[in-house]
């Protein structure tokens, strides 16, 4: 009876000490992977805003393709810049991307100023954000 028991006993240490060497080894395979990689936008610098301006105008010439110069989150309004006003009017609609050219928000242009636009924007939806400095927004028109 004591060979029986301490023959159980054996096997079940025997078992532990295999699920305790998997765990470890998965840890090990697991801990080892690279973290993933941050595909957060970055704010436009000069190059990406005239690559980004290259980008769209190749495929539409009428697009213009505006810097986002400062935000007012709480009332969900962005100042469009480094792009001639007088192409635009109030009213006309605009889309926010990021510097990877991810569309982000619509919005309206509320006020053309001297040298920037004041765009009221909507409301980001689950799986976007609001404009930010460094973003960019775009007009296309038929």
């Amino acid at each position: 009876m004591h060979r029986g028991l301490s023959n159980r006993l054996a096997g079940r240490i025997v078992a532990l000490s295999g699920l305790l060497a998997w765990s470890i080894v998965g840890g090990l395979i697991g801990g080892c992977q690279a973290p993933p990689k941050d595909t957060a936008a970055v704010p436009a610098n000069d190059d990406t805003v005239r690559l980004i301006r290259q980008s769209f105008t190749a495929t539409d010439p009428k697009a213009i393709v505006g810097l986002v110069i400062a935000v007012l989150p709480d009332q969900m309004y962005a100042a469009v810049g480094d792009i001639d006003v007088k192409d635009f009017s109030e009213g006309e609609a605009v889309s926010f991307i990021d510097s990877n050219k991810k569309f982000l928000v619509n919005g309206v242009v509320r006020k053309v100023t001297a040298d920037a636009l004041d765009v009221q924007y909507e409301a980001p939806g689950p799986n976007s954000r609001a404009p930010k400095v460094g973003d960019l927004a775009v007009r296309f028109k038929p």
